[in-house]
């Protein structure tokens, strides 16, 4: 453990706290505080990279009341090497095999808390819409749009929720979120908008956008524009705001906390090792090869990030002695040691 792990430590606690609350999901200001919170000390910073990948891995760890059996789990792989693969991160593999161990160890757990038949597997994903164009909109919980495509504009109404826009280029046509009296509009760009009861939070991940204020149909007033934002910008604004207002930086680690819960989980119930690894390739672009029929007829429960097979692997070799055999960039092959 090198200097800086070592400083990290009391402070893992508080580290795993807010990544616990990241894994669903922050609302503007939490992601804003929690970058306050990261940035404040060098050692917070080197917390969170420690243990992020840990939550990055399943759905809830703290629902489970597990963080301190995590940590303490963290302690004894801080002492084990481990060979380092070329696509997915050494310390990755080891930090989300931890919380692969505990969910193996937990049966009956998911999300919704509700009980599952053995075998069960199941993608649970935000509600992602592709429309005419090829642009996508995926919606946050109980987010609700409403479109209207036209030969010169796209426009899609926000009408609740938090929504990630992902446009497809056409200058021809501008693209259009409407929030209230708000207007954002986009070219070619991806871009984060949530809704409040009166105000509106927009951040852009790609690109860039203009915020504008438009007066009511038929008025023939001018729209007002009120900024601009490029990649890594935010902006929080009032809905009934007149005043031009300054984008703030956001940095890449609080947009993936605020964009958390875009991403896929992948839930196994006593599922086979077999099903498991076909949902994984399919969400992946590396692959995972279980020629051993002793590998595929394992068993596995737990809710992982579609993106970290990684952990999955991870969890085989801690869990049931599996040996991953590196074949090239993008493969890994399963055994049993034998």
């Amino acid at each position: 453990m090198n200097d800086r792990d070592k400083d990290a430590r009391p402070f893992e606690a508080e580290a795993a706290g807010w990544l616990a609350r990241c894994e669903t999901g922050l609302s503007a200001g939490e992601a804003e505080e929690f970058g306050r919170w990261r940035s404040a000390d060098p050692r917070h910073e080197a917390a969170v990279q420690r243990l992020e990948a840990v939550w990055s891995a399943f759905d809830r760890p703290s629902r489970l009341g597990r963080e301190q059996t995590v940590l303490r789990k963290l302690e004894g792989l801080r002492r084990r090497d481990r060979k380092r693969r070329a696509y997915w991160g050494a310390s990755l593999a080891a930090a989300c095999g931890v919380l692969a161990l505990i969910a193996l160890q937990t049966r009956n757990f998911s999300p919704d808390s509700g009980l599952r038949q053995a075998g069960e597997t199941r993608v649970i994903a935000p509600d992602l819409r592709t429309l005419d164009d090829g642009s996508t909109i995926a919606l946050r919980d109980a987010a609700r749009v409403e479109m209207q495509y036209s030969a010169n504009r796209r426009t899609v109404d926000l009408v609740r929720g938090e929504a990630l826009f992902t446009v497809a280029p056409d200058p021809r046509r501008p693209f259009i979120v409407r929030v209230g009296s708000l207007e954002i509009q986009a070219i070619g760009t991806a871009f984060v908008v949530a809704r409040g009861a009166d105000n509106l939070d927009v951040a852009v991940t790609e690109g860039r956008i203009s915020v504008s204020k438009v007066g009511e149909a038929n008025s023939g007033s001018a729209a007002l524009p009120l900024a601009i934002l490029d990649r890594n910008e935010r902006l929080s604004v009032a809905l009934s705001s007149t005043v031009s207002s300054a984008a703030s930086p956001v940095t890449s680690a609080e947009l993936n906390a605020r964009l958390a819960w875009s991403t896929p989980r992948l839930e196994f119930t006593e599922a086979r090792v077999a099903e498991a690894v076909r949902l994984f390739n399919a969400h992946n672009p590396s692959i995972i090869l279980t020629a051993d029929p002793d590998v595929a007829a394992l068993t596995i429960s737990g809710v992982f990030r579609s993106d970290n097979g990684d952990g999955f692997v991870e969890a085989l070799e801690m869990s049931f002695g599996v040996r991953a055999q590196q074949q090239g960039d993008r493969t890994v092959r399963l055994s049993l040691g034998r």
